[in-house]
């Protein structure tokens, strides 16, 4: 939302096509379908340049009315209960759970599936389940929702938020202008957190 208001702040007239997480976002980008990536940086190409806007924790979101809610989120606990996991459109909960199985040494119990990390916050609420989502996004919808923000007991490392853009539009002034754009509201934003 910061990006979309300083954007229609500085050019009313500039128009925006969000598209939805798919599993393989470059290849988007290798075929000049989009004019830039907002991604994690593991998922980055390195034939494309690409620049950090922030970066991010994860946090775990429970139901405030759970027994999850009570006491220290450990591992066992963790482990032992549900899931609410985002998956994007094109792969699997498996695929996900895979990887976090080989990166990790384990795999959760996916109960539900969504298209958003937003969703997986709400969709915790009258349950014994957990959503791990990215910390800003948990601690603005905790205002809003009736759930509990808990420390991951995962060995998560830090996520790193980068923007990808086309190698041959690296000086194109709409995409320098863009990503100018979405640094600026990135500080905006952790004044705000702050």
């Amino acid at each position: 939302p910061r990006v979309i208001a300083r954007a229609h702040a500085e050019g009313p007239q500039i128009r925006f096509a969000l598209m939805p997480q798919v599993q393989d976002p470059t290849r988007s980008l290798d075929r000049a379908e989009v004019d830039l990536l907002v991604l994690p940086q593991e998922f980055c190409t390195p034939d494309h340049p690409a620049e950090e806007v922030f970066r991010e924790r994860h946090v775990c979101v429970v139901w405030r009315d759970s027994p999850l809610a009570k006491g220290k989120l450990t591992l066992e606990r963790y482990m032992e209960a549900g899931h609410v996991v985002m998956v994007p459109p094109g792969a699997n909960a498996s695929s996900v759970e895979a990887w976090m199985a080989s990166k990790l040494g384990f795999a959760r119990r996916v109960e539900i599936t969504s298209f958003s990390f937003a969703s997986c916050v709400a969709l915790v609420q009258g349950t014994d389940r957990i959503a791990t989502v990215h910390g800003r996004l948990a601690r603005k919808l905790a205002t809003q929702l009736p759930v509990v923000l808990k420390e991951s007991p995962l060995p998560l490392a830090e996520m790193h938020q980068m923007m990808q853009w086309h190698r041959y539009r690296t000086n194109d002034p709409g995409i320098e202008w863009l990503r100018r754009v979405f640094l600026e509201s990135a500080r905006e934003m952790d004044k705000k957190v702050a």
